[in-house]
């Protein structure tokens, strides 16, 4: 009783994993360029600045964030940002810093895996960028995946 309870949706399509991320966390992790699809505006830390930040500020807290992204990072509108594991860095670096920032070191942290997309220009992508997102549970407590292979565009 007494602690009020609600679902904060933020979805911005054809955002790169830039965009969500700090300009602190984009210099640790060494991020490349970001890009942006579909004609929106913004660029790195924009998400990040307007609907991130603002919850740095309390005196809120979430339970856990639950992740989907990727398909910009994924030569899905953007360049492929997985080689060398870039990906996988820069995933881990923000959500270090959201969990510092937000001041919720055991902040919960669920990734959706990238839904299956038929590009038959480019078969790796995607599949690499799942791996990365995966990845963040053997570096990350308190994180979690979650497949969406049974869904997309087989």
């Amino acid at each position: 009783g007494g602690v009020p309870i609600g679902a904060i949706e933020q979805s911005y399509g054809g955002t790169s994993i830039q965009f969500w991320m700090s300009s602190d966390a984009i210099r640790k992790s060494q991020a490349p360029v970001a890009t942006q699809c579909c004609g929106q505006e913004g660029g790195p830390s924009c998400l990040y600045n307007t609907q991130i930040h603002p919850y740095t500020i309390g005196p809120m807290q979430f339970y856990a964030v639950l992740w989907y992204q990727g398909e910009q990072n994924a030569n899905c509108g953007g360049p492929t940002q997985t080689s060398g594991s870039i990906y996988s860095t820069m995933l881990q670096v923000m959500l270090q810093d959201w969990r510092s920032l937000l001041q919720q070191p055991d902040l919960i942290f669920g990734t959706c895996l990238l839904a299956p997309w038929n590009n038959t220009e480019d078969l790796t992508s995607f599949a690499e960028l799942r791996l990365q997102q995966a990845n963040l549970t053997a570096y990350a407590s308190r994180s979690f995946v979650i497949s969406t292979l049974d869904q997309g565009d087989p």
